[in-house]
């Protein structure tokens, strides 16, 4: 198993390492919200050209940015989307609110 890795690169630019799913998205969801909280710009950036796997539990870390994000009126745009995140939100049929560029 490998963990997530989340980075801030420059002000509002984040990338994400590693693996989205159940195990390893319970010890990064208080720096997800933490995160969120301290938005202070109009756009959040998240590359994911480095996520290795993801589940349903990735997914659901990925919507609650996006909540977080609509709350505060923060624009997020989500790069170098897996595939396999995709297929994800489309099976579940949220594919439509993925900010996905």
């Amino acid at each position: 198993m490998s963990e997530l890795k989340i980075e801030q690169s420059v002000d509002q630019k984040f990338s994400f390492a590693g693996e989205m799913t159940r195990e390893t998205i319970v010890d990064a969801w208080p720096e997800q919200e933490s995160t969120i909280a301290q938005l202070a710009g109009d756009k959040l950036v998240i590359d994911l050209a480095s996520v290795e796997q993801v589940d349903t539990a990735g997914l659901a870390f990925i919507l609650a940015i996006v909540k977080g994000c609509k709350a505060k009126n923060v624009s997020l745009s989500l790069k170098n989307t897996p595939t396999s995140l995709v297929n994800l939100a489309k099976l579940s049929d949220v594919d439509s609110i993925l900010p996905i560029d």
